[in-house]
């Protein structure tokens, strides 16, 4: 009896290891292209007070056509160190290259007491910039790396902590997020108590966008969306008044957009035909 009940049991966990193994493959290959196209800057800022440094995430997604920036403390870089640690889970045995990553995400991420110098001090600011630059820079790179993903750490945790930093904050643009959405179908990721709020689960419902706030960056960031004349290849930001939007959703200055489309009547980016200049 013990015998067949074990055997009738094998099939199905054949099976939902096939379905695990499906849905991260997708995941996968979703993180790899929504960091493919994206390039990281980061700069800095200061408020009324001197002491208010903010360091200003500056993303350019290339695919969308699309610029943001994220002003950020560095209690909130802090922050995010230490959701990437327990993220990682320090001391899990696999096959990617975890052990060193968390070696560099403790050794390489700036220190947030300083010694002598104040923390608004010219010194300190540009050597935490360039510091955290780094460290982005790198969680990219290693994130692009497919050999990682055969972790599920960092295929579910990890690149969830990191997408959400970097995209986080534009969860709500439903245009902007279809723009950056590759050709891979997503299935749904596991669940857990945030899943909710992940960019990754976002884009494999698709359609629940609308409902997904993360009030984390909302509340800490003021994040500032600007796209690409593709015509000029400048930027047109939110508040150009001197900016017409097509019935596509791409967007042009007008001085580019006006001659073209007295020439045809469609979008020069995606070929749709428009009813009006």
């Amino acid at each position: 009896m013990h015998t067949t009940i074990m055997a009738s049991r094998i099939p199905s966990v054949r099976t939902e290891t096939r379905s695990t193994d499906s849905v991260g493959s997708a995941m996968g290959e979703q993180v790899l292209h929504l960091l493919e196209f994206v390039d990281l800057e980061l700069l800095t800022s200061s408020g009324p007070v001197v002491e208010d440094v903010r360091y200003v995430l500056k993303v350019h997604q290339r695919r969308a056509r699309a610029v943001w920036k994220y002003p950020r403390s560095f209690d909130e870089y802090v922050a995010f160190n230490g959701r990437m640690l327990e993220a990682l889970q320090h001391g899990h045995f696999c096959d990617a290259g975890c052990p060193w990553l968390h070696g560099f995400l403790v050794s390489k991420f700036p220190a947030k007491t300083t010694l002598l110098l104040s923390a608004s001090s010219h010194t300190v600011v540009d050597r935490r910039r360039r510091a955290l630059e780094e460290v982005l820079q790198t969680l990219r790179k290693f994130l692009l790396n497919r050999i990682n993903y055969s972790c599920p750490r960092i295929k579910y945790h990890v690149a969830e902590v990191f997408l959400d930093f970097v995209y986080g904050g534009v969860i709500d643009d439903h245009r902007l997020l279809e723009a950056c959405r590759g050709p891979v179908s997503v299935p749904t990721p596991p669940t857990s108590s945030d899943s909710s709020r992940s960019l990754l689960s976002v884009l494999s419902r698709g359609s629940s966008m609308d409902e997904v706030i993360i009030p984390e960056l909302k509340s800490s960031s003021s994040v500032e969306c600007e796209e690409v004349c593709t015509l000029c290849m400048q930027l047109v930001t939110t508040q150009d008044v001197y900016a017409m939007r097509l019935r596509c959703g791409h967007r042009f200055h007008d001085e580019c957009i006006v001659p073209k489309l007295n020439e045809e009547l469609r979008c020069p980016t995606c070929g749709d035909g428009q009813r009006h200049p």
